[in-house]
């Protein structure tokens, strides 16, 4: 059974719950009949997906090296190539997709929700494999904080997965990439033309932007990555599991005009985490498999409503809308089932007063949060 961590505050004798979290299959206010996207990569969606056109290291993105594996169910292949130039050194041709920036409107507007890829990742010397959001254009980064309701200008990036190799086995574990997860976030206030790191501090510690997973086999056997997103919150999962989280941090990206981009690139600018000069190392060739992108949005249509629950048969017909608060007050025992999972999302409050009772086995979350906007253009 997952340990979830509730925070109470009691008023006399009714109790609030504060935020916690769960995953769109344990949870059912995510709008699964009205998925933002759901590519399964049985084809390559020309509607969706361009090449991506900017290079982080100093590899050549090449629209050759995305490839749909059609003999299952559909596997998209981002594949990075080494070739070796007549002089010795080498060059580097890569994968990579993306949803578009703001001269492509296909895609560019993609909302607060749950972002989750299944993928396995690619094992070398050099290779950083990376599943992120971001704001590629200083002039389109005017935003609404949904929590203060004032302008900022941001610019704003989302590294949900990030699996770079240094392939040297005296470094750390976590560098050899079969156990390695890498998140984190940055962003630039004001001065969209200045890109930086945030802080990333969750109450007095900061937070990490790596963590180890043992036995994980990353780049051995398919595993999802994903991440909640909503106005204040950060919350990232690895196979379901919520690994790490910030909660109304002032440096969380509030900006949801963001493109989604999918890449296997290579590092390749002297540091530690650069293919190997001499090549023997890094491969000639690597794959980074993409099984499915999926992106899960809210249900709104409670976002008005004050609800009560009073018996066992109101949680049962129970919409799990986000609503604007939530009270159960039953009059007899209301007892979730034996290995459920309740989620209650609410945008002020949620009210529990007495006679609700969850047995061993069960996971029952109350989440309280700001509501993302609903109308984000053509895209949404």
């Amino acid at each position: 059974m997952k340990l979830i961590t509730l925070v109470f505050i009691i008023v006399m004798p009714t109790i609030i719950i504060s935020q916690s979290s769960s995953p769109p299959n344990q949870d059912r206010s995510w709008d699964v009949d009205n998925m933002h996207i759901n590519d399964e990569f049985t084809f390559l969606d020309s509607d969706l997906w361009v090449i991506n056109p900017n290079s982080v290291g100093q590899e050549i993105y090449q629209s050759n090296l995305i490839q749909i594996d059609q003999s299952g169910t559909g596997t998209l292949n981002l594949i990075m190539r080494k070739v070796q130039l007549p002089d010795g050194t080498f060059k580097y041709f890569s994968g990579g997709v993306t949803t578009g920036d703001h001269t492509n409107q296909k895609g560019f507007n993609n909302p607060f929700g749950y972002y989750e890829i299944r993928c396995k990742t690619p094992k070398g010397k050099g290779l950083w494999p990376a599943f992120w959001l971001y704001s590629r254009d200083p002039y389109d980064c005017n935003c609404i904080d949904p929590l203060t309701g004032q302008m900022e200008r941001r610019v704003e990036e989302i590294d949900i997965l990030e699996n770079p190799d240094m392939g040297n086995p005296n470094s750390n574990p976590e560098w050899n990439t079969d156990n390695y997860l890498g998140y984190n976030w940055h962003n630039s206030n004001e001065n969209c033309e200045i890109y930086s790191k945030s802080s990333e501090v969750v109450g007095q510690a900061a937070m990490p932007h790596e963590i180890l997973i043992p036995n994980s086999n990353t780049t051995d056997s398919y595993h999802t990555y994903a991440l909640e997103w909503l106005p204040g919150v950060l919350i990232f999962y690895f196979d379901d599991t919520p690994v790490a989280h910030s909660f109304y941090n002032s440096n969380i990206p509030k900006c949801n005009r963001k493109e989604i981009i999918i890449t296997n690139q290579v590092q390749h600018n002297g540091n530690i985490y650069s293919p190997d000069s001499e090549g023997k190392i890094t491969p000639n060739e690597s794959i980074f498999s993409i099984d499915y992108l999926r992106v899960y949005r809210l249900k709104f249509d409670g976002i008005n409503i004050n609800s009560r629950i009073y018996n066992q048969s109101d949680l049962d017909l129970f919409d799990f809308n986000l609503k604007k608060s939530i009270t159960i007050n039953p009059t007899s025992n209301i007892v979730l089932p034996v290995n459920s999972k309740i989620t209650l999302r609410a945008t002020d409050k949620i009210t529990i007063q007495k006679n609700f009772l969850i047995p061993l086995g069960s996971e029952f979350r109350a989440i309280v949060h700001k509501a993302p906007p609903i109308q984000l253009g053509p895209a949404y």
